[in-house]
């Protein structure tokens, strides 16, 4: 949602450039932000995925049990840190993905358009 969001706003309210190289340049920055904006607000859930998942720290008492409750859970006994434990590399692995995404779907777009219009 804030992914593709902030890309469309962000994409649609600048100038575009002329040349190719320079669209996709401005498209690969666009993604980046947008990509790692959608990681700020989706890791704190995944911590919570994680926790749910993985062993609970008492076998055979289930401590992490719902998403939000486990987001609470995390930010009471361990802290706002905790809820974005991970957060490095993850921004370093989807924010440079998210900006290629960005160029590849906006280039086979503009190229299916043009291949079959809506006429």
């Amino acid at each position: 949602m804030m992914y593709f969001g902030v890309f469309h706003t962000v994409n649609s309210r600048i100038t575009q450039p002329k040349e190719k190289w320079q669209q996709n340049l401005q498209k690969f920055f666009i993604g980046l932000v947008a990509g790692v904006l959608g990681c700020f607000i989706n890791i704190p859930f995944d911590v919570a995925k994680s926790r749910i998942q993985g062993p609970q720290p008492v076998p055979g008492e289930i401590k992490y049990k719902t998403t939000f409750g486990s987001i609470l859970l995390v930010y009471r006994e361990e802290g706002f840190c905790a809820l974005y434990k991970g957060m490095v590399p993850k921004v370093l692995r989807l924010g440079p993905g998210a900006g290629i995404m960005m160029i590849v779907y906006e280039n086979v777009h503009n190229y299916l358009s043009k291949k079959f219009p809506d006429d």
